[in-house]
């Protein structure tokens, strides 16, 4: 089931790359911490944006996505995939899903990703059953996209 999604959230990252691979990308998030604590309630009103729609996301007190939300669709009858452009960094990606369980409990997953930028977010449940962005280095994990 992960693989759709990811196949979907690499060919958007090659679509939204219209440079050649730098050498030495910028780190975009530099000035925010490497590990930071999230709103559960700011991501599961996330979900009720339409495409076309403007948003401000408050994932954190210190940490607000904004930007157009490019896609919100229901996947699989358990799995919703929302994705957002970012109208601050340009070419980044706020993709969140939204996956229901058998027990009827709902969890969150994501990533802010740029394909010009060194280094992104990942966003997880943790075991306490919080929600945390861990900051990944992007540079080290993104092979240059040469669709053309």
């Amino acid at each position: 089931m992960k693989k759709p999604v990811f196949a979907l959230l690499a060919l958007l990252l090659c679509i939204l790359s219209s440079s050649k691979a730098q050498l030495n990308k910028p780190a975009i998030f530099a000035n925010f911490p490497s590990s930071i604590n999230l709103d559960e309630s700011a991501i599961r009103l996330a979900f009720q944006n339409s495409n076309g729609q403007s948003v401000n996301i408050p994932l954190a007190q210190n940490f607000t996505f904004s930007g157009k939300v490019i896609s919100n669709v229901q996947k699989y009858h358990n799995l919703r995939i929302l994705i957002i452009q970012s109208n601050q960094w340009q070419n980044t990606l706020l993709q969140l899903a939204q996956t229901s369980h058998a027990d009827q409990l709902v969890s969150f997953s994501g990533r802010i990703i740029n394909p010009d930028a060194a280094d992104g977010y990942e966003i997880k449940k943790q075991s306490t059953g919080s929600y945390i962005m861990k900051k990944t280095q992007t540079d080290k994990i993104f092979e240059p996209c040469n669709i053309q």
